[in-house]
């Protein structure tokens, strides 16, 4: 994507002049998607921008992980991961939003200090607060 951002010869009008509106058809697994669509990082004229170079990175170095984790649903964006499964070369996971699945375990089976603790102490090791618990319609 860096290739053809930095191919194109843009300015602040590009973001008022209705070019955002543009549908793009080169991102695999996302059909009718317009530019304006985008985030706005990536709309950005700004080569400079931190979001923007973060991403640009972060897409850089995904080669060398062993695995990629999606906070989405499947079956929400399933052309999208399929599409994604056939370029990257670590396997691809979804995780359905965390939230969902906290909202399924009885509060009073949580860490101490409430839904959002890091840890809690079992036998004097820390521990993930969901650690032993079973999640149904995970």
């Amino acid at each position: 994507m860096k290739c053809f951002i930095d191919s194109l010869n843009v300015d602040e009008s590009c973001l008022t002049n209705g070019y955002l509106d543009k549908v793009i058809d080169w991102i695999p697994g996302m059909k009718d998607i317009r530019l304006g669509d985008l985030p706005t990082f990536i709309q950005t004229t700004n080569h400079d921008d931190v979001m923007f170079n973060f991403c640009m990175e972060a897409t850089d170095e995904v080669d060398k992980a062993s695995a990629v984790v999606f906070l989405t649903f499947d079956a929400l964006e399933q052309d999208v991961m399929d599409a994604l499964s056939s370029i990257m070369i670590p396997p691809l996971y979804t995780v359905c939003p965390i939230q969902l699945l906290l909202n399924q375990i009885p509060e009073d089976s949580l860490s101490p200090i409430g839904r959002g603790g890091p840890t809690k102490v079992q036998g004097g090791a820390a521990a993930p607060p969901l650690a032993g618990k079973t999640i149904v319609g995970a």
